[in-house]
């Protein structure tokens, strides 16, 4: 038997406590040994034409102007609470107190969902559910104006008018006027 034992050794079984060890996670993995193969993109990370990304562009502006209505009705319900009045009394009398201060008032509103929480977040809802961002990693006072003229082009032509003209003749308008390009996710 002990014979036996030195001809054929046995092999050693990996001590149970190194396999189930809680702290192994903290162990330096080789970074060689990683595959470094990597797949084509599929889904929402693959390249979209220029048509596809004028469509969604389109889609994404429509579904943040809805966003941007029901933001400006809450903000406007909020004041009205603070007031005791209706949020529709509310508007009229901002209105009738100030048309620039109104439009100024809503443009603020705008820009802060348009800007100031893609500077944030990295995008807008209408941008995460269509899965295009304008936002770059390193956010500098270059981007927020350009941001800004981006949503000051858009502004003023109905939010919807432009990105529909670029998707009619497959170009981003809105990058010509104002710098600022879009980018599939």
């Amino acid at each position: 038997m002990q014979i036996d034992r030195e001809r054929n050794p046995q092999p050693k079984s990996q001590d149970p406590v190194s396999v189930f060890d809680p702290h192994r996670w903290l162990i330096d993995f080789d970074e060689s040994s990683k595959s470094t193969k990597k797949s084509p993109p599929s889904g929402a990370a693959r390249r979209r034409s220029q048509t596809a990304m004028m469509m969604w562009n389109l889609i994404s502006s429509v579904m943040d102007v809805l966003f941007v209505l029901a933001f400006t009705g809450f903000f406007l319900w909020g004041v009205g609470q603070i007031l005791n009045s209706s949020a529709q009394s509310t508007l009229l009398g901002l209105w009738r107190l100030s048309h620039i201060g109104s439009t100024l008032l809503f443009f603020s509103l705008v820009w802060v969902y348009y800007v100031a929480i893609p500077a944030l977040f990295t995008y807008t809802l209408g941008q995460w559910a269509c899965q295009i961002t304008r936002t770059p990693s390193k956010i500098d006072f270059k981007w927020l104006l350009q941001s800004t003229l981006r949503l000051a082009i858009l502004f003023g032509t109905g939010f919807v008018v432009l990105p529909l003209i670029s998707w009619l003749f497959i170009v981003d308008l809105e990058e010509e006027l104002s710098g600022l390009k879009l980018y599939s996710k």
